[in-house]
């Protein structure tokens, strides 16, 4: 517990750690097996188009990006919806605000 949390806590409210813990696991948290679902186009910064193979399961759209765990290391991305070339795919997702 830092500084900031436990003065936080002095004076009644709450503090990081305690919103962490409180707060129920994102989709792209929790774990997936077997092989990857999703395909995504996408076009980056660079202006290269990309695909990323990743799991239905752990796609969450918050506000503009959607973040997935891709294959084949299982990794967290977060990418802007603006730039994704096949938005078919993000009509399975529900948007968390």
């Amino acid at each position: 517990m830092g500084l900031f949390d436990f003065i936080t806590k002095l004076l009644g409210g709450f503090s990081e750690a305690d919103h962490q813990q409180n707060r129920k696991p994102r989709k792209w948290e929790k774990p997936v097996s077997g092989e990857p679902d999703v395909s995504i186009r996408y076009r980056n910064a660079k202006g290269e188009e990309k695909t990323f193979e990743g799991w239905q399961s752990s796609m969450e759209q918050k506000k503009n990006h959607l973040n997935l765990l891709v294959a084949p290391e299982k990794k967290r991305i977060a990418l802007n919806v603006d730039k994704i070339l096949n938005p078919e795919v993000l009509q399975s997702v529900a948007k968390s605000h």
